[in-house]
């Protein structure tokens, strides 16, 4: 792997300001669109809760059924994180059935980070790149600016559905159901090692052409003790506001176990690459 710069991302800070790529995305227009809510004692803090935030899913019992018309922000990124893990999981060869029942004890985890430094940017964690210097992994959180406008239509997003149902052997119904309760969560500050990536704003020195990387999938900790109801529609504050002492390191499963055999990280440039072709851009396009 040729990654130039990551040793320095590794040692600087986190915290300086910086300025991603569509900074016109916002927490509340796409947490609505992803009918995604927050928990009022998060919300309406006067100062911000220190931990991470657990998102309330409020899908609509028509969600559940099929794959509507005109909201592709609801199955988009919940998809792209699924189909990320069962791309991982291809090489291992296991039946549909194992692979079920994996990823109903460990699913994908979407992350959200907010950057306020760049006009409240939303960017989501697309994965971990894992790196060994003397004996010792190194992880950097990547993550990539959520899209107001995709080009995701019902028709493509009906295609993957089915993809996922035949990958998991799973009913219509089960799948979509499997895809709204995906573990949701903002984080409140961001990771101790991160990175945001842009097609069009990557670090100094890094080349589409000449460089990539191995991006491994979010996946989320079975051995987390916390109720799994704290994810679903009838979720309650209590149950929600115990989730903030977890820290990220406690949510993510940085294992990626062999027992199945080895996995197929996403490459990062042909994720780059890809990540762009689905957005739609602000001034040829309205708004939907």
């Amino acid at each position: 792997m040729n990654f130039p710069g990551l040793g320095r991302w590794l040692m600087r800070s986190t915290v300086a300001h910086r300025v991603y790529y569509s900074s016109k995305t916002d927490l509340k227009y796409i947490l609505k669109r992803m009918k995604l809510g927050r928990h009022r004692c998060f919300e309406k803090s006067e100062e911000p809760i220190p931990g991470l935030e657990p998102l309330k899913t409020i899908y609509e019992d028509l969600d559940v059924i099929h794959v509507r018309k005109r909201q592709p922000h609801l199955l988009f990124l919940r998809s792209e994180l699924m189909w990320q893990r069962l791309e991982y999981l291809k090489p291992s060869g296991i039946q549909a059935r194992q692979k079920r029942k994996l990823i109903e004890r460990s699913p994908p985890v979407l992350l959200l980070m907010e950057d306020l430094d760049a006009n409240g940017a939303l960017n989501y964690m697309r994965g971990v790149i894992r790196l060994q210097k003397d004996d010792v992994e190194d992880r950097v959180h990547l993550f990539h600016p959520c899209s107001r406008l995709l080009i995701a239509r019902r028709f493509d997003l009906v295609k993957r559905l089915n993809l996922i149902q035949e990958e998991l052997s799973m009913a219509q119904q089960s799948a979509l159901k499997l895809l709204l309760e995906m573990p949701c969560i903002l984080l409140q500050s961001p990771p101790e090692k991160f990175e945001v990536m842009h097609k069009y704003n990557l670090p100094s020195g890094l080349s589409l052409d000449h460089h990539t990387a191995k991006i491994y999938p979010p996946v989320y900790c079975n051995k987390l003790d916390v109720n799994p109801r704290v994810f679903k529609r009838d979720a309650d504050q209590q149950l929600a506001y115990s989730f903030r002492r977890f820290k990220l390191a406690d949510v993510l499963d940085y294992s990626y176990a062999k027992h199945y055999g080895e996995g197929q990280p996403e490459d990062l440039s042909k994720f780059l690459i890809y990540a762009e072709k689905r957005e739609l851009k602000e001034k040829y396009n309205k708004v939907m």
